[in-house]
C-alpha cells in the first residue's frame, strides 16, 4: 500500500513538472557529454592537430608527413577537413570548443533518430506520466551506450550525418522535400570521415527497395490493364 502510494506521488510530481525534470535530465547529460570530450582524448588527437596544422600551412599532402623510412608513401586521410578543424580551433580555444560542438551533435543525432519513433511506440505503458521522447527506454539507451565511445573524434560527425541520412530517406515528408541534398550530404561527409562508407550501403539498400517497390506497382498496373 506504502509503496503504491509512493509510486503515484512520484508519478504524480513528473506528471506536474515534466518539462524541468526533461530540461534537467536533458542538461546532466550534455555536461557529462562536455566534459568527458574535455578531459578524455581520443588516441589519434594529438596526430590530427599536427596534421590539420600542416594541411593549412602547405595544403593537402600526397605522401605520409610522418613516415621517415618511406617518406613517398601514398596515403589518404579520409577525415583531413576534420583534420583542419583541431588544427585551426585547437590553438585558441583547446579542445572545449569541439567537445561542445561535437556534445551538440550527439543530441542531434539522438533527436533526428527519436523523430522516426511512432506515437504507437508510447501506448503500451500505463503510467500517469506521457513519455518524452527524450525519455524513451531506447532513446536513453542510446545516449548510454554512446558516450563509452564519445570523445574529440570524427566518429561523431559520423553518428550525425548517419542519423540525417536515414531521416532524410525513411520518412516519406522528408525525402520528397530534401532528397536532393543527399549527394551533398555525402560529398561533405566523405570529406569528414570514412564512415560515409556506412552511408553508402544504405543508400543502396534504400534504392533496391525503392526500385523493387516501384516494380511492383508497375507490374501490378500491367496485370489490370491486361485484365481489361
Amino acid at each position: 500500500m506504502k509503496y503504491s502510494f509512493f509510486t503515484g506521488a512520484v508519478l504524480n510530481f513528473l506528471n506536474r513538472n515534466k518539462l524541468f525534470f526533461l530540461f534537467l535530465v536533458v542538461f546532466l547529460a550534455f555536461i557529462t557529454y562536455f566534459f568527458r570530450g574535455v578531459y578524455i582524448l581520443d588516441p589519434d588527437f594529438g596526430w590530427r592537430i599536427r596534421f590539420g596544422q600542416i594541411i593549412y600551412k602547405n595544403g593537402i599532402p600526397r605522401s605520409d608527413p610522418f613516415s621517415y623510412t618511406m617518406p613517398s608513401f601514398y596515403f589518404v586521410d579520409h577525415s583531413w577537413l576534420f583534420s583542419l578543424l583541431i588544427g585551426l580551433t585547437y590553438p585558441i580555444f583547446k579542445n572545449n570548443l569541439l567537445s561542445l560542438f561535437l556534445s551538440f551533435l550527439v543530441f542531434l543525432s539522438v533527436y533526428f533518430s527519436g523523430r522516426r519513433l511512432c506515437d504507437g511506440d508510447f501506448e503500451h505503458t500505463d503510467l500517469a506520466v506521457k513519455y518524452e521522447r527524450w525519455l524513451h527506454p531506447m532513446v536513453i539507451t542510446s545516449m548510454a551506450f554512446l558516450i563509452i565511445y564519445f570523445s574529440v573524434r570524427a566518429q561523431v560527425i559520423s553518428w550525425f550525418l548517419f542519423s540525417v541520412l536515414n531521416l532524410l530517406l525513411f520518412s516519406r515528408d522528408y525525402y520528397s522535400r530534401y532528397k536532393y541534398f543527399v549527394p551533398i550530404l555525402f560529398f561533405i561527409w566523405a570529406n569528414l570521415h570514412g564512415g560515409y562508407s556506412l552511408g553508402l550501403i544504405v543508400l543502396i539498400y534504400f534504392t533496391c527497395i525503392l526500385n523493387n517497390r516501384n516494380l511492383g506497382s508497375q507490374t501490378k498496373t500491367a496485370f489490370w490493364k491486361s485484365r481489361l
